[in-house]
């Protein structure tokens, strides 16, 4: 018996479908995720960061559409994080860099589709000339919409090492300690 995968309706309006121009977006949300699980590695947990974007282009409601971002959180030179806050800010960032500052932070950038979801790419300042929009909703810090999913906390279980047979246990003297 052969199973198809049905191909998604383009058509669908009720889904987010991105502008092919660049767009001003405004930072309305950064969430400390905590730790979670990577996608590919269950057992691999990064401490993860949330950025949540609102763009030009309004929904039938009138309302900014939303665009989210996960970050590990990291400013190592090399981490996608460091990599997109240098690229929107126009400026390298400094370790000690609060990312609660980039509440309200305007940027312009490319919004592309990647599946069933909108990615923010392609960020930098909003080039001289153009003006950002105001009416934005932002949220208070370290809060944001009840529909983002936070880690959770992770239990550590001690490993067992099994038994060690006598003559195979360390002396007393050879504790390095």
């Amino acid at each position: 018996m052969s199973i198809y995968a049905p191909k998604p309706d383009k058509t669908d309006k009720s889904k987010f479908l991105p502008t092919p121009e660049p767009t001003i977006f405004v930072c309305t949300a950064v969430i400390d995720l905590g730790l979670k699980a990577s996608r590919n590695k269950p057992d691999d947990y990064k401490h993860k960061i949330g950025l949540l974007f609102e763009v030009a282009e309004k929904d039938e409601k009138g309302k900014h559409k939303t665009v989210y971002s996960e970050f590990t959180l990291s400013l190592y030179d090399q981490s996608a994080l460091y990599k997109f806050l240098t690229a929107w800010l126009g400026k390298p960032v400094p370790e000690d860099y609060d990312l609660s500052r980039l509440l309200g932070v305007t940027g312009f950038g490319s919004l592309v589709q990647n599946g069933d979801f909108v990615n923010l790419q392609s960020p930098m300042p909003v080039p001289k000339g153009m003006s950002a929009f105001t009416d934005v909703n932002i949220y208070p810090e370290g809060t944001g919409p009840t529909w983002i999913k936070k880690g959770q906390p992770i239990r550590i279980e001690p490993v067992s090492t099994g038994d060690i047979p006598a003559d195979e246990a360390p002396a007393e003297d050879d504790i390095p300690f």
